[in-house]
């Protein structure tokens, strides 16, 4: 065992694993966390109203109304401009279909607002 070590070659190796190991290590030590919002943006489906509710409150996809008490709320999100409701709730919105007066079924787009 002290044959391998004692060669430069064994020895340039080790150095390498170990500035490595300590870089990684430092790396990890200092990166900054995900921070999630602490407020999510919910839409109506069956009165178009969008709604911010504390992230600990949401239990279950529908959620309710605030206002209403219907489970008639999806998460949804901006993107250029456009509000749209997740592809992964997409199911949803095709079970409240008779409910749904504002999320397209095809694109998830939300439609124009009250």
């Amino acid at each position: 065992m002290s044959n391998v070590l004692a060669s430069p070659k064994s020895k340039f190796v080790l150095t390498v694993v170990l500035a490595g190991a300590a870089i990684g290590l430092l790396v990890f030590q200092f990166r900054r966390p995900a921070v999630l919002p602490s407020k999510i943006p919910f839409v109506c489906v069956a009165t178009g109203e969008r709604f911010r509710l504390d992230r600990d409150a949401v239990v279950t996809v529908p959620t309710p109304n605030p206002k209403t008490q219907q489970r008639t709320l999806l998460p949804c999100y901006e993107e250029n401009g456009v509000w749209k409701v997740d592809e992964h709730y997409r199911g949803s919105v095709q079970t409240l279909a008779e409910q749904n007066h504002y999320v397209d079924g095809e694109t998830l787009v939300v439609r124009g607002t009250p």
